[in-house]
């Protein structure tokens, strides 16, 4: 998992707004073919799926049960409730920045150290800012 992936799964707000901003991979999958934005919307974190959609996540992943975020947000919808129906909310007001079918880092398949590099670097920055 990436820091994104983190981020998003722990609800961390800042963090993924840092790294959206500092043009973070928000596609990047998992073992288990997870987007940061499958994670956020497992987690029920309305506002990092939101800061993810803006920032361009594909909608159309699918993990390795082939279901998209939209699919696992519909999928809790009964045992979750309003917090999963304002997620769904969330797809059909957030305008798909970005729906191509592979993006750079996908197409070249290399590790992107430089990426990471800043990723972990936002990561410690907003970690030491709040607890300072």
């Amino acid at each position: 998992q990436t820091v994104t992936h983190m981020a998003a799964k722990q609800g961390l707000v800042e963090v993924t707004e840092a790294l959206s901003h500092a043009g973070a991979d928000m596609n990047k999958q998992d073992n288990a073919n997870c987007t940061a934005l499958h994670l956020a919307v497992t987690s029920g974190f309305a506002e990092i799926v939101q800061i993810m959609l803006e920032a361009g996540a594909r909608r159309d992943l699918v993990d390795d049960d082939r279901l998209t975020p939209l699919d696992l947000a519909r999928h809790y919808l009964i045992s979750k409730g309003p917090k999963m129906q304002e997620i769904i909310d969330l797809f059909s007001q957030c305008s798909p920045a970005n729906t191509s079918t592979a993006s750079a880092a996908e197409e070249d398949d290399l590790p992107q150290p430089a990426a990471l590099t800043d990723e972990l670097t936002i990561v410690l920055l907003v970690t030491h800012e709040g607890n300072a």
